[in-house]
């Protein structure tokens, strides 16, 4: 087995706390500070989110919803983060690397505030679409979910059995 370089790793590092840190910074700028913006492209205003996409499950019992909300966001962080290292040590797919870094700092990002305040900071609006809010994670999830799908497919004969059993290969 090919050991995977250590500039590899350590920019797989910078990218996730990055892409998290400045998630985070802008939550918190604007987080109970009274920010509003509004341009022709962009509005900046403070909503909560207390469910996940869009609002959903944000009807139901706090205490349930957080309980709920909380294992959800473990099992998919630990299935990403176990997907990301099967991936590190494939030096060909390195794109697929990258995309997925940014994913799963964007769904960490999330997940931290839903456990840590029970609900998302949501800032963005777009005037062309109003009833959309969203925040820095959002827009990480939104753009490399889809790449990761994309490479998922691209990249199938190496991650996947050749005959075709869609189960992982063991390293």
């Amino acid at each position: 087995m090919e050991k995977k370089p250590m500039k590899t790793n350590i920019l797989l590092s910078l990218i996730f706390f990055g892409t998290f840190g400045i998630d985070q910074l802008t939550k918190y700028l604007v987080r109970g500070n009274n920010v509003k913006f509004k341009s022709f492209f962009l509005i900046l205003k403070e909503y909560h989110n207390p469910g996940i996409s869009f609002g959903t499950f944000s009807n139901i019992e706090p205490m349930i919803r957080i309980v709920f909300l909380s294992l959800f966001f473990g099992v998919i962080l630990l299935l990403s983060m176990g997907i990301i290292f099967y991936l590190i040590n494939k030096k060909e797919l390195f794109k697929l690397q990258i995309a997925g870094t940014f994913l799963i700092a964007g769904v960490t990002g999330n997940g931290i505030n839903r456990i840590l305040f029970g609900q998302v900071t949501d800032f963005i609006i777009l005037p062309i679409y109003p009833h959309l809010v969203f925040n820095v994670s959002d827009i990480f999830i939104v753009m490399f979910g889809p790449v990761c799908i994309f490479y998922s497919f691209y990249y199938s004969k190496k991650i996947w059995y050749i005959d075709n059993l869609r189960t992982f290969k063991i390293i």
